[in-house]
Formats: C-alpha cells, structure tokens, sequence
C-alpha cells in the first residue's frame, strides 16, 4: 500500500471534511501519528489522520449551543464587540451559513462561520471603505492595533494601495490597508520570530551538534512542540526546553535500549516486509510501547527477554495480558516472542513470521 504524502492527505481531508478545516501545520507521517488540524471556532487540536479521514474532526464543536456562543465569543475577538448583531446565528458547523447582522449599515448577512472568522464581514461595508477619509483609515487602524503605530504618514487612496506606516522601534513601514485591518504589522518585528528560531536552533546544535534536521522548525514558545527531523528515523514532535535540556529522537532512545535479538527481528521483518514497519510506537495502545508494528497489517510483535519478561510481571502483575487485550480492541494481533526461543529456534520462527505477514497480507 503506497504511504500518501501531506499534501495527498491534505486533498482527501478536504474531499471528506470540506474547508471546515485548516491543514496548514499538518506535517503527515504515517497513518497513526497524530497531526496538528486547525479548527476555526476552537484552534489547533491533535488527531490521528486514519480517524480524521473516517470524518471525525474537532472534539470540542460536539456541543451544538456551546459552539454558538463561542462562536460569537471568537467572531467578537476578531470583529468588535458590538461591530455585528449575532442574536439571528444558529451555528451547525463551520461551513454551514449563518445570518449576520451589520451595525454599521444595517444590512443582513449570510455567511459561512469559518469565512466570518478569518477577518470577512459585510460587503456592503468593505465597498464604502474604498472611499473612506484618512482620518477614517486611521481611526480604524487604531481599532486594530491600538497606539502600537503612528499613521501621520498616511495617504489613502484605496485598500490595496501600500501607505506608509511609522513603528516606533524600527522606522517606516509600507504596507497594504487591507493587510493591515486584517492584523499584519511590522515585518520587521515578525522578524525577531526567524531571529526566536535562529537563536534556538544555535543553542540545540550546541547540545546535540549535528544530529538533527531544523529545516522543519516553526518556534512559537517554549511550551508549543516544534517538529525535529531524526537523520535516522524521520521527523518527531518535541518541546523546544525539553529538546535543549538534551533529549533527543525518541526512536533513538527506544533503539539505545533494545537487546540484540529484539534487533534481529526487527530487522529480519524489514527484509521480508515492503510495507511500513515501525519501530517502538508508544501512540498505538495508549502509552504502552510496541516493540514492532505493521500498521497496513493491523500486526505487532513484543520480543521479551526471559528475565525482563518476568520483572515486568512482578512490578505490573497482569501487564503482559492487559497489552494484548489492548490489540485486540484495536483489532491488533500481537505475537509475542520470548528471547530464549528466538535463540533456539530462530529460523523456525523467521518462518512463521514470513508466513503470519503473508495470509495478513491476503486477508
């Protein structure tokens, strides 16, 4: 089965979900590893891509009243308190239209929520702002921006028309009105965010050197996962601190720590194997850890040695059993194989496994 790339999964997300969503911070790796989906009523959340593309969306826009008045909590955020009337709104979803009332000029709207959420309102307005003074223009940027800028320099002459715009801290500025109703500032200030990533990418060579591919960075704060790309095993999700305070490639970690035999099977699958093979997932089962997994193939493998097998017992009695009762809810086979018989017999095995990715292949 031929793995889709982010922008093939992007395509068949909007076939099924429609523009409801925003897939801009979507990076796909794989069927099961969660992606980061934006909704326009309540921001980014996480989702499995397999479930997202069953047509399962935000968890929290269940709530059919509550999403109405969020709905008009946000539309206020970004419109004005008071800039539209909402008493009319019966909000179903985010491309679902909704009667909007202007204040302005008094006209009724219809309009789909997640449009009305990124910045558009009425038309009828946007035409008469054409022709606004620039005593208008400037009055409206402050409701925008506050006192952050001084528009002294300002000459109108329509909303795509560049003026010139003061920052306080780093001079004059050209700029689109229509961008800058729309929120767009500074770009020199937005700057200091490339200087935000330059600066921790020099500190996460100083810890790690040249183990890891930034390219994929996107820093926002310390407490937002940034994607860090492995040169072993691929892209991962990490907080930026807890990556300077020296972790790493969780992958890496997982490898550092497996026997030898654990190894070999993993390896031995690969060979044998065309498909997707993935390496100590902790996202399948909850946080419990798959040693090897066949997601194409709904198939596991657990590699235990004798004595790690029977310690894991005696400090979570019944572990071993409550994992595979995990699978089997998630309709995974998982094939357990002790070291002692890996070792014993090992080209037995090899030739079971050959044959349960075989009749799982057909199935």
């Amino acid at each position: 089965m031929k793995r889709l790339t982010t922008k093939e999964f992007i395509k068949k997300a909007i076939e099924i979900h429609g523009n409801k969503y925003g897939y801009s911070e979507v990076v796909y790796f794989n069927t099961k590893t969660l992606i980061k989906i934006f909704c326009p009523i309540h921001g980014y959340f996480e989702q499995i891509p397999n479930i997202h593309l069953m047509g399962h969306g935000c968890p929290k826009c269940k709530g059919f009243n509550r999403t109405t008045e969020e709905f008009i909590e946000k539309a206020e955020e970004i419109h004005g308190k008071g800039r539209y009337d909402y008493s009319l709104v019966d909000y179903i979803n985010s491309t679902t239209e909704v009667i909007i009332k202007c204040n302005k000029c008094g006209c009724t709207l219809k309009q789909d929520p997640s449009s009305h959420l990124i910045g558009k309102g009425c038309k009828k307005c946007a035409i008469k702002n054409q022709f606004l003074t620039e005593e208008e223009i400037r009055k409206r940027f402050i409701e925008v921006h506050g006192t952050k800028y001084d528009y002294s320099l300002v000459i109108y002459k329509n909303k795509r028309t560049k003026v010139k715009i003061i920052c306080p801290i780093h001079g004059v500025f050209e700029q689109r009105p229509d961008k800058h109703f729309s929120g767009s500032g500074c770009p020199f200030c937005a700057g200091n965010n490339k200087r935000t990533i330059e600066a921790f990418i020099e500190k996460a060579r100083a810890t790690h050197g040249d183990k890891y591919d930034y390219s994929l960075v996107a820093y926002k704060n310390a407490k937002t996962k940034i994607i860090i790309t492995c040169k072993k095993h691929g892209p991962f999700l990490q907080l930026p601190n807890t990556h300077l305070r020296g972790s790493g490639c969780p992958k890496c970690l997982a490898a550092s720590k497996r026997s030898k035999g654990e190894i070999e099977l993993c390896q031995y699958i690969k060979s044998i194997y065309p498909g997707e093979v993935q390496e100590n997932p902790r996202d399948i089962i909850g946080k419990k850890e798959l040693d090897v997994y066949l997601p194409e193939l709904n198939l596991a493998f657990e590699y235990n040695g004798d004595y790690h097998h029977k310690l894991k017992e005696e400090k979570y009695p019944g572990y071993h059993v409550q994992k595979k009762k995990d699978c089997e809810k998630k309709g995974i086979k998982l094939i357990e194989i002790l070291d002692t018989q890996w070792r014993k017999n090992k080209e037995k095995l090899k030739k079971f496994i050959k044959e349960t990715c075989y009749n799982n292949c057909k199935s």
